[in-house]
């Protein structure tokens, strides 16, 4: 990570705060994640997060129901040790 290829930038300097506090940040890859799509990086205190796309065994993005809602792991932070 933070390597030199110029497309890749830290997120944080794109979004700004609070962009980044609304997106979901998790430790590990959800049940159902066949391949995940890496798409950039964020470093910050926590630690080092891939931004990506989770994409279950049908090639689809990933969702899953939590009690009545529904979550999808499009667009979400994985802790750079879980891959």
């Amino acid at each position: 990570m933070g390597g030199t290829h110029a497309s890749y930038i830290d997120l944080s300097t794109l979004f700004g705060a609070e962009e980044m506090n609304k997106r979901l940040f998790i430790d590990s890859f959800p049940q159902a994640t066949k391949r995940i799509q890496a798409k950039n990086y964020h470093m910050c205190k926590e630690g080092r997060y891939l931004f990506c796309v989770c994409i279950d065994y049908l090639e689809n993005v990933l969702s899953q129901a939590e009690g009545s809602q529904t979550k999808t792991y499009a667009d979400v932070f994985i802790r750079d040790n879980a891959v």
